[in-house]
């Protein structure tokens, strides 16, 4: 729990925050008014007669602490298992109050109907809360959170030309093996889809002793989102070995939450491995890299961009120039110099926000959008009590620029070493920016100073050394095209069928000669750059000529076009996979093996809300998998949901898997 005397600090900014008329909601900060409101509440009394800290008995404050720590983001959910339905609601409720603040009625200095509509839910289960702990007396921790926190990483595996790629045991997409057991079907008789298969004995040697059954596979299936109805088959070990027939009749992958992978009827086949780990999202990140070491890989991190063919086609990784360190080092020092106007900055809002409050008849706009001024010293405090350890780190990259000449090449332990400083700036908030360092440096500081070069045009771009300018003119080079991509244009034409009236004549001539032109072609032969140029032309006259009539079914852009092909190639057949650019390959493999956003496919551990209700709906059962918004294996989801499998202790003990239920939510 937090100290107390931490705690009757922010309880009390929260009863001053909210009767002067501060900013509420948005931040921690700003929802400190919640701990006073809702014992408040939960006692009957008015704002003028909430109590003070040391007037709160024993319950109630080791209740403003729970909220104090939910509203804090904290998951304390399976710490305090009797507690889970209250904690739930009122995590649920807080995280609105969370995103944006409060809007106040300009004169009479109230919250409006509208934000009082907003926190009156969060005060109302923050009260719930109070009052069950007064009830029940304060509950008693529970070790059950360790096990909560434990789950299974599940993670696609990066590949090599060579690999034994369909041999895999465990795996996303493509057909499950099933044996002579039966493809499932929904209550309507229709074809559920395939999405993984998990071989269990694998999960076994990865993490060890799981609650599953340490042999044989698991296959997951689903239904229409709409209906959340899915299967799990478990398949007894060496029974199946060939890839078992799709059966025909399936609903629309869109019904299902699924990307259409192209013309494909099925999504792409993906090995996927598993490893153990604390399901804490500080942690993630480090605990993945440690763990994928020994598959070779030294990258292993959320990334923060969607995988697209401008991305991973964009040609070689920068060279590791000290140019990258000395950008870097330059960057530092200017957040340096900018420390002064910065903390001057703060104080004159801190100044304006106070000299507005003692007026008898302050301006409500003014205070209305003035500063947090609590928060706004504790910024101060931090630039100060930070810039000490900050002007350590600087002098410590500055001395890996020294005597270096700028477009020398790092040895590896050296670049080891700014990657390493490179992940520690936004460690140094507020002085840096909390988004700093988020990825690699190979993809974000060195981009950012490849990007601050001189430009072709520029005098200066002559001065830069030949095999600088040799790297910059690779890049811009014209990235390879497949003709798959015309064949995407082809297919989705070619079904655009009559509808209230006859297709144009133009319309109909421009899709005959599309398909003369793609006729013969190996859809992954690359094209030349007069068909690459062809392709592009076609696809604009998709766009501009014929948008009406195409609408949706051609990709907006060329890059989302080439963008499906590119992921359709990663896991295509091994000469298809091969044909991909060795830094294509290589960049995927690095970055590519996990979800976007942070957000994970997992076995057990604490699952990813969304809207809440399905972690509150199965609060006394196990996450036996998620599956979460994936674009490298179709996953769309509506582009930022997940499906969660779950089944009780009990019947995960029995291997109950047709008790297994499922959900769908997203934002």
């Amino acid at each position: 729990m937090i100290n107390e005397t931490e705690l009757a600090k922010d309880y009390a900014e929260g009863i001053e925050s909210f009767k002067k008329c501060r900013p509420l909601g948005g931040s921690f900060a700003g929802c400190r008014f919640v701990m006073p409101f809702a014992i408040g509440y939960a006692r009957q009394l008015t704002v003028d007669q909430w109590p003070a800290f040391n007037e709160l008995t024993d319950e109630e404050k080791f209740a403003a602490g729970m909220i104090h720590r939910i509203l804090a983001s904290h998951d304390i959910m399976g710490e305090y298992p009797r507690l889970r339905l209250p904690i739930y609601a009122f995590e649920y409720e807080s995280k609105k109050l969370l995103a944006s603040p409060l809007k106040r009625s300009l004169l009479q200095r109230k919250l409006t109907q509208e934000s009082w509509d907003r926190v009156s839910p969060t005060v109302y289960h923050a009260s719930n809360l109070v009052s069950e702990i007064k009830k029940e007396g304060i509950p008693v921790a529970s070790s059950e959170v360790d096990t909560d926190s434990k789950g299974i990483l599940v993670y696609r595996r990066p590949r090599q030309v060579g690999d034994d790629w369909f041999g895999a045991r465990s795996w996303f997409g493509g057909a499950p093996r099933l044996g002579d057991l039966t493809w499932p079907r929904s209550a309507e008789g229709y074809p559920l889809h395939f999405v993984a298969q998990f071989d269990l004995a694998e999960i076994a040697a990865e993490c060890g002793q799981t609650e599953l059954p340490s042999e044989g596979s698991l296959a997951f299936f689903t239904g229409r989102a709409s209906d959340e109805e899915c299967a799990v088959i478990e398949i007894p070990p060496g029974v199946a070995e060939d890839f078992s027939e799709v059966p025909e009749g399936r609903s629309p992958f869109d019904e299902v939450g699924l990307e259409k992978p192209g013309m494909n009827d099925l999504l792409p086949f993906w090995p996927v491995g598993f490893m153990p780990y604390e399901t804490d999202p500080s942690k993630i990140d480090s605990d993945c890299r440690e763990a994928l070491a020994k598959h070779g890989t030294p990258q292993f991190e959320h990334r923060s961009f969607t995988l697209s063919a401008a991305m991973i086609l964009k040609g070689p990784d920068v060279p590791h120039w000290y140019r990258i360190a000395f950008y870097y080092r330059d960057s530092l020092l200017k957040r340096k110099m900018g420390i002064p106007a910065r903390i001057a900055e703060i104080q004159q809002q801190i100044a304006d926000t106070q000299e507005e409050e003692q007026k008898q008849k302050p301006d409500p706009l003014k205070l209305l959008f003035g500063v947090d001024v609590n928060y706004q010293i504790k910024c101060i405090e931090a630039i100060q009590r930070l810039q000490p350890a900050f002007d350590r780190h600087l002098a410590e990259v500055d001395a890996l620029c020294e005597g270096r000449a700028p477009w020398s090449l790092m040895p590896e332990d050296e670049w080891q070493h700014l990657e390493a400083l490179w992940r520690k700036t936004s460690e140094f908030y507020p002085i840096t920016a909390p988004s700093d360092s988020k990825v690699s440096a190979d993809l974000s500081l060195s981009e950012d100073m490849l990007r601050e070069l001189p430009k072709a045009d520029d005098p200066s771009y002559r001065e830069l050394p030949a095999e600088v300018r040799d790297f910059i003119e690779h890049r811009q080079r014209p990235r390879p095209h497949w003709w798959y991509s015309a064949y995407l244009i082809e297919d989705a034409i070619k079904h655009i069928d009559e509808e209230d009236e006859p297709l144009p004549p133009a319309f109909e001539a421009f899709r005959a000669e599309v398909s003369l032109w793609v006729a013969d072609h190996d859809p992954w032969q690359q094209m030349d750059e007069d068909d690459a140029e062809r392709l592009a032309m076609i696809h604009r006259r998709c766009r501009d000529e014929f948008r009406e009539i195409v609408s949706y079914r051609v990709p907006y852009s060329l890059d989302e076009l080439e963008t499906i092909t590119v992921r359709l190639a990663l896991a295509g057949d091994e000469s298809v996979y091969a044909g991909l650019p060795e830094a294509a390959r290589a960049r995927v493999n690095r970055y590519c093996l996990l979800p976007t956003g942070g957000s994970n496919h997992q076995m057990f551990g604490i699952p990813l809300e969304m809207q809440a209700n399905a972690r509150l709906l199965n609060y006394d059962r196990h996450l036996l998998l998620q599956l979460t918004a994936d674009d490298a294996n179709f996953f769309d989801f509506n582009g930022c949901g997940n499906y969660q499998f779950w089944i009780s202790p009990k019947e995960l003990k029995q291997r109950k898997w047709e008790a297994v239920n499922i959900t769908f939510e997203c934002d």
